[in-house]
C-alpha cells in the first residue's frame, strides 16, 4: 500500500553477476496490469543506486485511489551483451488516499470497569481505550499514542502541558493502555491523543475528552431524622417510613451518587436491612439539599433504627454518615395511678387528697368536691 499522491518510490537490493557485475538499472511503473503501459518514462540507473521515487505530473495524474500499481528493476549486467534480467513486485501496490476512520477514545477506571470518565482519584496510572478506528483499503498498520499532563487545572483546561510523556508505539491489534508509575496531584488534568495509521502511512488522530484529578471527598453537611433539618427525630409512631433530611456538596467533581441503607439495633444486635431502590440520586449534581421519606419499611416496635447514607463523587470517592437513630413508639402512655386535689385547701396550707381509681384511662373518685387535676 501506498499513501503518496505526490510520488512514487521503490528499493531493491541483491542483485548480482559474479562474472561481470551489474552495470546499471533500468526502473519503471506499471498500472493495473504487469503488460499495461508504463505511467511515467522508465529511469536509468547506476549499479549503484538501490532506491528510487518518481514525482512527475504523470504520475501524479495517473494514481487513483484504490488502483494497484506494479513495479519493475531492469537489471544489466557488465558483459558485452548487455544481458538483463527483470524483476516485478511480487504483488501490485493498492493505491489508498484516504486516511484511516476515526473511532473512539475514552479514558477509563480499569480497575472498577467505569468507562468514558472524566474524574479520577487514582494518582499513579492513567487508563485509556479506543475502538471503531478503521481503514477498509490499506488497515491499521499501528498506533501512536502521546500522552500529557496539565496541573492543577480542574475548572480551567490549560492550554500548555506541564508534561508530555515520550510517544508510544502500538501494535494495531491494540485496544487499550495503562500508562502507570505516576504521581499526579489534586487539580491534575490528563488527556491523550491517538494517532492511527494505515498501511500507506497515513494518519488520523482522535484526543480524548481528558479526566480531571479529584482526591477529595464529598462533603455531608447534615443528615437527620425527621423533616426538621435543626433536630433529629429520636422517637416515631410510624412503622412503614422514616422521613430524612439531608444536605451534602462536592465542587471539584460533583455529586454522582447518594445510597442508603437501614440499620436495625434489638436485643444486643445490629442487623443491616436491604432497602429497594435505595439510590436516591443518579445524576451529577454539585450541591444537593432535600428533604426524602424512606418509604416501604416494616419497622418492629421498640426496635431501633438508624439510616446509613453514602455520597459518591465522580472520582469514586466517598463520603459516609449514620444517623443518631430512632426508636418506634405505636402505644400512647398508660395511667397507673393518679391524685387529686382538693382546690378549696389554699395559703399553702396542706390540701386534702384523694387517691382515683383508674380502669381503662377513666379516672373514678369518690368526692364530691370540685375536684381539679
Amino acid at each position: 500500500f501506498f499513501g503518496n499522491r505526490t510520488e512514487l518510490c521503490i528499493s531493491w537490493r541483491d542483485f548480482n553477476d559474479p562474472e561481470s557485475g551489474i552495470s546499471h538499472y533500468n526502473v519503471g511503473f506499471k498500472s493495473k496490469c504487469l503488460t499495461c503501459p508504463d505511467i511515467a518514462n522508465y529511469t536509468d540507473l547506476p549499479h549503484d543506486k538501490h532506491s528510487l521515487c518518481i514525482g512527475s505530473p504523470d504520475v501524479q495524474r495517473s494514481l487513483v485511489h484504490k488502483d494497484y500499481y506494479y513495479a519493475y528493476v531492469i537489471a544489466f549486467n557488465g558483459g558485452h551483451a548487455s544481458l538483463s534480467t527483470t524483476a516485478f513486485t511480487s504483488n501490485p501496490i493498492m493505491f489508498d488516499n484516504t486516511p484511516p476512520s476515526i473511532g473512539q477514545l475514552i479514558e477509563v477506571n480499569a480497575i472498577c470497569g467505569e468507562k468514558n470518565i472524566e474524574f479520577t482519584s487514582q494518582t499513579s496510572r492513567y487508563d485509556v481505550q479506543w475502538q471503531g478506528f478503521n481503514d477498509p483499503e490499506s488497515n491499521i498498520d499501528k498506533y501512536n499514542l502521546i500522552i500529557e499532563r496539565y496541573s492543577d487545572k480542574v475548572h480551567n483546561k490549560a492550554t500548555t502541558p506541564s508534561q508530555t510523556w515520550p510517544s508510544i508505539s502500538l501494535e494495531r491489534n491494540a485496544k487499550s493502555y495503562s500508562l502507570e508509575g505516576l504521581h499526579l496531584n489534586h487539580g491534575d488534568f490528563v488527556r491523550s491523543t491517538l494517532a492511527s495509521v494505515n498501511g500507506a502511512n497515513l494518519t488520523s488522530s482522535k484526543q480524548s475528552s481528558g479526566v480531571s484529578v479529584d482526591l477529595t471527598p464529598p462533603t455531608i453537611n447534615f443528615f437527620r431524622q425527621g423533616s426538621d433539618s435543626s433536630k433529629n427525630v429520636v422517637y416515631q409512631k410510624f412503622t412503614d417510613k422514616i422521613p430524612l433530611t439531608y444536605s451534602a456538596e462536592d465542587f471539584e467533581s460533583g455529586i454522582h451518587k447518594t445510597t442508603l441503607e437501614l440499620i436495625e439495633y434489638a436485643e444486643g444486635q445490629t442487623h443491616i436491612i436491604g432497602i429497594p431502590n435505595s439510590e436516591l440520586l443518579s445524576n451529577t449534581t454539585n450541591s444537593l439539599k432535600r428533604n426524602y421519606t424512606l418509604p416501604g419499611l416494616s419497622l418492629t416496635p421498640g426496635h431501633r433504627y438508624s439510616v446509613r447514607m453514602t455520597v459518591q463523587n465522580r472520582a469514586q470517592l466517598t463520603a459516609i454518615q449514620e444517623t443518631v437513630g430512632l426508636v418506634v413508639d405505636v402505644t400512647p402512655p398508660t395511667i397507673l395511678l393518679a391524685k387529686i386535689l382538693n382546690p378549696s385547701m389554699s395559703n399553702g396550707q396542706q390540701t386534702e387528697q384523694e387517691e382515683a381509681e383508674v380502669h381503662d384511662d377513666v379516672i373514678i373518685t369518690h368526692s364530691r368536691d370540685l375536684l381539679d387535676l
